[in-house]
């Protein structure tokens, strides 16, 4: 499965439309753009959703993490399962989603996104498990935040005008 980004601003979308025709094989500069864009996803991951925090994880999901025991004789929780509580991180339990994001540039676009098969219900939501009886809220990963339309543009200019990118 791919899940394909596509630049929401109209005007950059036009800007890069343009400068393809223009140029002909715009390869190299989405390339960078797409190194760009790669990373800027991954700081979605270690922010745990931007601009808005992601839902929670349900407490049933929590619990699944931990192991062993998880209570003391006292009946508090054991170091183990706080640990394994408050450490939890969303999207992240083995790393996988977050180390499949890659992406292709062409001569005129740049695809960004993951080929595992449970990527879709974690980014849109949905139902899930057997039956679809879980409801998996929509967690967006695979997006572009404010401020990275003008770093594109920015990187776009640098490349026109042979300047390195950074």
């Amino acid at each position: 499965m791919e899940i394909s980004f596509k630049v929401a601003a109209e005007e950059t979308r036009g800007f890069l439309h343009r400068l393809a025709a223009a140029l002909g094989d715009t390869t190299p500069a989405n390339r960078i753009i797409g190194e760009y864009v790669r990373g800027s996803v991954l700081k979605n991951f270690e922010a745990q959703g931007r601009p808005e925090p992601w839902t929670p994880l349900a407490d049933a999901t929590l619990w699944g993490r931990v192991r062993g025991k998880k209570f003391t004789k006292r009946g508090g929780l054991t170091k183990n399962a706080e640990r394994r509580i408050s450490g939890a991180r969303i999207l992240m339990r083995t790393g996988r989603l977050r180390k499949s994001i890659g992406y292709l540039a062409g001569k005129d676009k740049v695809t960004i996104g993951t080929n595992l098969i449970y990527s879709a219900i974690q980014q849109f939501g949905g139902m899930a498990g057997r039956g679809h009886q879980v409801e998996i809220p929509a967690r967006p990963y695979l997006m572009l935040q404010d401020e990275d339309q003008p770093a594109i543009e920015k990187i776009l200019g640098d490349w026109l005008l042979g300047r390195p990118p950074g």
